[in-house]
C-alpha cells in the first residue's frame, strides 16, 4: 500500500468507524452502505507486531 493510500484512508469516516470508534465491521459496512465485506475491510488497521507474533507462534523456523 503507498503512502497516499494510507493518509487518504486515515482520513477516512470508514476508516475512523473502524479503528477510533471500534465500531464492527458488519455495522460499518451497512452504514457505508457496501455490498461486500471486503470493500470495508481494507479499512481496518493491520498491526503488524501481532500478526509477526502469531506467524511465529504457528509456524516457527
Amino acid at each position: 500500500m503507498g503512502t497516499s493510500e494510507t493518509q487518504a484512508q486515515a482520513g477516512s469516516v470508514f476508516y475512523n468507524w473502524l479503528n477510533e470508534k471500534k465500531q464492527p465491521l458488519e455495522r460499518a459496512q451497512e452504514l457505508a452502505g457496501h455490498k461486500w465485506p471486503g470493500i470495508t475491510e481494507k479499512y481496518i488497521k493491520v498491526n503488524s507486531q501481532q500478526q509477526w507474533e502469531l506467524i511465529n507462534k504457528f509456524f516457527p523456523i
